[in-house]
């Protein structure tokens, strides 16, 4: 009877291990539901492509560079233009430049810095300059005599130009203004009539009130 016994329950137990593991795969193989469709996928995809190294544009970072740099307000010196009212424009924005690149009028004096000169077909040379009041009143130049010098190869200095000029339109010159003036130096007044007029020096002296 024992021995019955234990072949029975070996035998119980062996069917047990094999349901186990049938039902075990039946799991494992038990298809997974899908979830449901998400509506977002229905949506067209856009696909940003990658840009070409060699294309691409850095203006905007240049851009920022420029908005991040420290502005530095610009000086505009006062300056007018005696009898030069059809003057265009871009030339008195040029003109105002030159003028700020030379910093503040020196104090005490008057001065006079040229910034462009050239000969007419006349034989005439004519030099544009700025004259500055650095006193702190106003000025009236009744005369000037302006002598234009060039420096030659050996360092000598030659007289390019002299003459006297008087009778400026521009009357009174206020406190740190400048007023932009041609002088013409007639050709009689010309000693050298192919000078490099590059580079040159302003002598002067003046009369005023």
């Amino acid at each position: 009877m024992k021995s019955n016994f234990l072949k029975s329950s070996a035998v119980i137990l062996i069917i047990c291990i094999i349901t186990f593991i049938f039902g075990s795969c039946a799991a494992d193989e038990a298809p997974v539901p899908s979830p449901p469709p998400n509506p977002m996928s229905e949506l067209p995809r856009v696909t940003t492509p990658t840009p070409d190294p060699e294309s691409v544009d850095v203006s905007a970072s240049e851009n920022i560079d420029e908005t991040e740099a420290e502005i530095v307000p610009e000086f505009n010196q006062p300056l007018s233009f005696a009898g030069s009212e059809s003057m265009p424009e871009a030339n008195r924005i040029w003109a105002q430049e030159m003028l700020n690149d030379l910093g503040p009028a020196p104090e005490g004096s008057i001065s006079i810095n040229g910034f462009n000169a050239w000969y007419n077909d006349d034989g005439s040379l004519v030099v544009e300059a700025f004259v500055r009041n650095g006193y702190e009143r106003n000025m009236y130049i009744q005369q000037i005599e302006l002598t234009i010098v060039i420096v030659d190869n050996n360092e000598n200095e030659r007289v390019v130009a002299s003459a006297f000029f008087g009778g400026f339109p521009f009357g009174t010159i206020l406190p740190t203004q400048s007023v932009g003036w041609a002088f013409t130096f007639p050709h009689e007044q010309v000693l050298i009539h192919d000078a490099d007029l590059s580079s040159y020096i302003l002598r002067f002296t003046y009369s005023y009130r």
